[in-house]
């Protein structure tokens, strides 16, 4: 579920006058929820224009559906789910706006001068559901995205979780046959859309279980998985111990998430040198979690141009050293890097 926090939905104003170490760990890690509407204009979702194409290129897995399940009318307004990929972790869903009037320019809503969105008019997107098999799901990570003009909205999700039980909250897989039901509310409609899709297959994916220890000072990071898709690039990596003498501006600071644990990412890199970007704030993968001793890196980075052949995975420590402008300071670790070979996957 994605739930538009309308106080601070534009999350570019959020960062003005935050640490940006409580910004990643308190916002996006401990919510898992980031929102791409974070835009100041229009113009400036022009930036991800290559991003939306990508999505819209790739192989749909949404099949011939009739149009009144797939699309939704309420007060005038058409919701129309026009496309649906998934690749068993990460679902992207395209929803569209048509009809009404008096409404938004655009699906996503307008920014206010201090950074909150306009819910004012009408028509703008406040709240998603996703069931899977009528199965709510929960997600850690979702994010909205421009999608081809005003009016299209992507949906990201990935991450889900078993919440039946709260303190393992073990990952959920999505099916790769599944009936989906999308349900949203707009602002000032009184009623929500809810919309059925039938979806068949699933994108292909690439996973190698390398399980390669590398080892620096007192700590061993163990890559324990890797998944390639069209969606998205997915590493399990399993680190131990800790690195002596390390500068306290690569720890989480006093009194946020994970105090005092070391801030860890990765570049992924194909031969090529072509490199993936992370899912969230400063292109970093993902949150570490630590749990007696143990770190659990769960990253989720954004898709390779095709599949690559060898892949390249260097770690890092770092620090957020100017968030306004999204500066993050590296120190690599050469001695913790990884070589993978996808060719005979």
């Amino acid at each position: 579920m994605i739930k538009r926090d309308k106080s601070y939905s534009f999350i570019k104003k959020t960062a003005l006058g935050v640490s940006a170490a409580a910004l990643i760990s308190g916002l996006l890690w401990s919510s898992g929820q980031m929102y791409a509407s974070a835009l100041e204009s229009y113009e400036e979702a022009k930036r991800f224009e290559s991003f939306a194409e990508q999505i819209h290129g790739t192989t749909s897995t949404l099949q011939a559906i009739a149009s009144k399940s797939q699309s939704n009318t309420q007060d005038g307004i058409t919701l129309t789910v026009k496309d649906v990929k998934h690749d068993g972790r990460h679902i992207e869903i395209e929803l569209g706006r048509s009809g009404g009037s008096n409404l938004s320019k655009r699906f996503l809503g307008e920014p206010l001068p201090d950074g909150r969105t306009d819910y004012s008019k009408k028509g703008v997107l406040d709240d998603v559901e996703v069931y899977i098999n009528g199965e709510l799901y929960r997600f850690e990570n979702g994010s909205l995205w421009p999608g081809k003009d005003a009016n299209s909205v992507i949906l990201k999700y990935g991450n889900a979780k078993d919440w039946s039980n709260p303190k393992s909250r073990t990952s959920k897989l999505i099916p790769d046959k599944f009936e989906l039901t999308i349900k949203a509310t707009l602002s000032k409609v009184k009623k929500p859309f809810i919309m059925k899709v039938p979806v068949q297959g699933k994108a292909k994916s690439t996973i190698v279980s390398p399980n390669i220890t590398k080892s620096y000072d007192d700590f061993e990071l163990t890559l324990e998985q890797m998944e390639v898709s069209s969606l998205g690039t997915y590493i399990h990596i399993v680190g131990m111990g800790d690195i002596k003498d390390l500068p306290q501006k690569y720890r989480s600071k006093k009194g946020e998430l994970n105090e005092g644990l070391m801030q860890m990412d990765f570049d992924i890199l194909d031969e090529k040198g072509y490199k993936v970007k992370g899912s969230f704030l400063f292109d970093l993968g993902g949150a570490k979690a630590q749990k007696e001793g143990v770190y659990q890196f769960n990253y989720v980075y954004s898709p390779f141009k095709s599949t690559p052949k060898t892949i390249t995975i260097k770690p890092y420590l770092f620090d957020i050293s100017d968030p306004k402008k999204g500066k993050v300071d590296k120190k690599y670790i050469p001695e913790l890097e990884y070589k993978v070979s996808l060719s005979n996957s």
